[in-house]
């Protein structure tokens, strides 16, 4: 509720009359500012709560996505760890001039 309160001051000698507004809150208006501001403050701490669980969620899938990548990573290393080695293979039995076996036979021993 506003009131209007009439001052009058004393300013060099003369007066001056002005006209002041007053705020003044009665216990219903006080219960009512009260209530909005506490629903206010709920409403952003609910917001910021969604908001931390949100990016903690998108966190976690980063993390899984970053697992995975580092797991297939490793087996790209380990299947070219293994090609490179039959080709060093190949390569050292050409440089020992080897030929290759066109059929193998096997002998059978009996005991």
């Amino acid at each position: 509720m506003i009131q209007n309160v009439r001052i009058e001051e004393m300013h060099s000698g003369m007066k001056r009359n002005q006209t002041a507004n007053r705020f003044a809150l009665g216990p219903v208006s006080l219960q009512f500012v009260t209530i909005v501001l506490l629903a206010l403050f709920s409403l952003m701490y609910l917001l910021q709560n969604n908001q931390m669980t949100t990016q903690g969620y998108k966190i976690a899938q980063l993390k899984n996505d970053q697992l995975e990548i580092l797991q297939e990573n490793e087996k790209f290393q380990v299947e070219a760890a293994r090609l490179k080695a039959l080709s060093e293979i190949k390569g050292k039995v050409q440089n020992m001039e080897m030929e290759s076996v066109s059929s193998v036979k096997y002998l059978a021993v009996q005991k």
